[in-house]
C-alpha cells in the first residue's frame, strides 16, 4: 500500500469501492414480480416480508399470497420492519418491486458493514492498520460477494452475522468486554435467524465455556450471552410459530440433500469449493491466502511476534483454532449436501481476503508494489464480473430479436429469459416454435453445472429440478447440436477476460448461477 494517507482513508475508499460495485446491481430489467426476477428466490423473501408487514399494517393487505411462507424468516422480517418504519414516516406502502429494491438495498448495507468487520477482524487478529485496510479493500472488490450483495436474499446478511460472531469471539479472546459479548450474541442470532446456521452458536458457546473454565471471563458472561441471544433471536423471528419453524427446517434439509437424486457430492464438492473460491476473487488473492494459511499453521505452536498474550495463553493459537474450527465445520456441512448455487462459497471469502492481506504483509517489505497490484487486479476482476449484471446478455438478445426475427414468428423461451421490453414469447415446451431462446440460468442443469462437472447429466437421475417430462432430452439435443430440425442461430455470451473464469467455465459453466449465455435457436422448416 502506498505510504502517506492514513489507513482510515483506505477503509473509506474500500467502502466507496464496495458501493460502486454493488449499487448498480439493484437496477435490473427483470419484471420484479413473483417468480419473475432473474434470481427467483428473491420472491420467497418478499413473501415473508409482506406476510409480516401485513401483521403490522392495518390497511389493505399487501401482496397476493394465499399460502404461508416456508423459508427462514429473519431476513424477510427485517425487510418488513424496515418497510413498516418507512410507511409510518412517509405513508407509502411498498409494492412487490419496492420490497425487491428494499431487500437488495439491505443486502448492500450488510456487505458494507462486512467490509468494516473484516477491517476490525484484521486489527484484532494482529494485522497492522495498513494490512487490515488491504483486507477491507480486497473484501470490497470480491466479485462473488459483490454479486450476492445486490440480491434480495439473506446471503449477504448471513455472512455478516457469521463474521460478526467471529469478531466478538476474537475480542473476548483479547479481553473480556461487554462489546465483544454483544457482537458474539448478535452474530449468532443473525446466523440462526437468517439461515438456520447453528455453527456460530456451537463454536461461540464452546469459546465461552473455555474462557469461563480458564477464569478469563466472569461466569455471569454466559448468562448474559444467553439473555442477549434470546432477545436478538426474538427480535428477528417474533411471530414465527414453532411448528412452522420445524416445517421450514425439514423442507430445507430435504431440498439440500435430495435436490439431485443421484450425485457424488462427496467427490465433486472437493473440486467445486476450491474452484469456486478461486474464481470468486481471482488467482492472486487465492494464492496469497494459500501462502498465508501455510504460514499460519506453521506458527500454530508458537505466538506470532506481534501478538499479545492473554493470561499466559497465546492468542494466535486459540484464534486459529476458533476460526479454523468454525470454517471447517461450515465446509463439512456444505460437503455433505448438493451444491447447485455458487453463493455457498461466499462464507469463505472474508477469511480468504484476511489471509491474503496477511500474506501481503509478509511480502510487502521486499515487494512494496505488490499490495497495489493485487488490489488493482482484484478490482478489475470484479468490475468485469459485475459488468455482466449491468449489461446482461438477455438485454442484448432483446434488441437483436426485435430487429432480426420476423414479426410473425413464434418465439419460445425457457425460464429466466423473460424481462421488460422483450417480444412476446411462449413457454419452450408449449408451442411448435420457429425460434427458441434458452438462458444458461436454466439450461445449465442439463449441461455443465456445479452438480455435474464431468459430463452431461442423466436426465432421469442427475438433474436439479428437471422440469416437465421430455424437456431435458430436448434441451440436451439443442445444446449438443444433435436435434436434426434446429440449429444455433445466435449466441450472446458474457464478457470473460480472466483465465480463472475461463477455466471454471470448462467444467461448471458460467460462474454466476443466475447469469450466463443466452442462445437463440432456429427451427428448420
Amino acid at each position: 500500500m502506498p505510504a502517506g494517507p492514513s489507513p482510515k482513508y483506505w477503509l473509506v475508499l474500500a467502502l466507496l469501492l464496495g458501493l460502486a460495485l454493488r449499487v448498480p446491481g439493484w437496477f435490473t430489467q427483470d419484471h420484479k414480480a413473483n417468480w419473475q426476477t432473474f434470481e427467483p428466490d428473491e420472491g420467497q423473501h418478499v413473501h415473508i416480508a409482506t406476510t409480516r408487514f401485513n401483521d403490522l399494517y392495518e390497511g389493505e393487505k399487501v401482496g397476493s399470497y394465499s399460502d404461508a411462507p416456508w423459508n427462514v424468516r429473519g431476513y424477510g422480517h427485517l425487510m418488513a420492519y424496515t418497510a413498516y418504519g418507512w410507511y409510518k414516516v412517509s405513508g407509502q406502502v411498498p409494492s412487490f418491486a419496492g420490497f425487491i429494491l428494499l431487500g437488495r438495498q439491505l443486502s448492500t448495507v450488510f456487505a458494507i458493514l462486512l467490509i468494516i468487520v473484516v477491517y476490525k477482524l484484521g486489527r484484532v487478529s494482529g494485522l497492522d492498520p495498513p494490512a487490515a485496510a488491504i483486507a477491507a479493500l480486497l473484501m470490497a472488490a470480491c466479485d462473488v460477494n459483490a454479486t450476492y450483495s445486490h440480491y434480495c436474499l439473506p446471503a449477504s446478511g448471513y455472512i455478516l452475522w457469521g463474521y460478526l460472531a467471529l469478531l466478538g469471539g476474537f475480542q473476548l479472546l483479547r479481553l473480556p468486554t461487554i462489546s465483544g459479548l454483544i457482537w458474539l450474541a448478535l452474530g449468532v442470532a443473525g446466523a440462526l435467524s437468517f439461515k438456520f446456521d447453528v455453527l456460530p452458536l456451537g463454536w461461540g458457546g464452546l469459546l465461552l465455556l473455555f474462557l469461563a473454565l480458564q477464569k478469563r471471563i466472569p461466569v455471569y458472561f454466559i448468562a448474559l450471552a444467553l439473555g442477549l441471544l434470546a432477545v436478538f433471536v426474538a427480535a428477528f423471528v417474533y411471530g414465527w410459530a414453532w411448528d412452522s419453524i420445524a416445517s421450514t427446517f425439514q423442507t430445507l434439509s430435504e431440498l439440500n440433500r435430495n435436490g439431485v437424486p443421484v450425485d457424488d457430492h462427496f467427490r465433486d464438492n472437493l473440486i467445486v469449493y476450491p474452484a469456486g473460491v478461486l474464481a470468486g476473487v481471482g488467482l492472486p488473492v487465492f494464492a496469497l491466502a494459500v501462502y498465508a494459511l501455510s504460514r499460519a499453521f506453521r506458527m500454530f505452536g508458537r505466538e506470532s511476534a506481534g501478538a499479545k498474550e492473554v493470561n499466559g495463553q497465546g492468542f494466535t493459537r486459540l484464534a486459529i483454532l476458533y476460526a479454523a474450527g468454525w470454517l471447517l465445520s461450515e465446509f463439512l456441512v456444505r460437503w455433505s449436501v448438493d451444491t447447485a448455487f455458487i453463493r455457498r462459497v461466499n462464507v469463505f471469502m472474508p477469511a480468504v481476503c484476511l489471509l491474503a492481506a496477511y500474506g501481503l504483509s509478509q511480502l510487502r517489505q521486499r515487494r512494496p508494489w505488490l499490495p497495489a497490484a493485487v488490489v488493482t487486479y482484484t478490482f478489475l476482476f470484479a468490475l468485469i464480473g459485475q459488468s455482466n449484471h449491468w449489461f446482461d446478455t438477455r438485454y442484448e438478445m432483446r434488441e437483436w430479436i426485435a430487429t432480426e426475427l420476423p414479426a410473425e414468428a413464434t418465439i419460445a423461451a425457457s425460464n429466466y429469459v423473460g424481462h421488460k421490453g422483450l417480444r412476446k414469447t411462449w413457454y419452450f415446451m408449449d408451442v411448435d416454435w420457429d425460434y427458441a431462446i434458452l438462458h444458461e440460468s436454466y439450461f445449465r442443469r442439463y449441461a455443465k453445472s456445479m452438480t455435474t462437472p464431468f459430463g452431461w447429466p442423466d436426465c432421469e437421475t442427475e438433474v436439479y429440478n428437471p422440469g416437465p417430462e421430455g424437456q431435458c432430452a430436448q434441451m440436451q439435443a439443442l445444446l449438443k447440436g444433435t436435434k436434426p430440425d434446429a440449429r444455433l442461430l445466435k449466441a450472446f455470451r458474457p464478457l470473460e477476460l480472466f483465465p480463472e473464469r475461463w477455466a471454471y467455465r470448462q467444467f461448471f459453466g458460467y460462474y454466476e448461477t443466475f447469469l450466463g449465455e443466452t442462445l437463440v435457436f432456429e427451427r428448420a422448416r
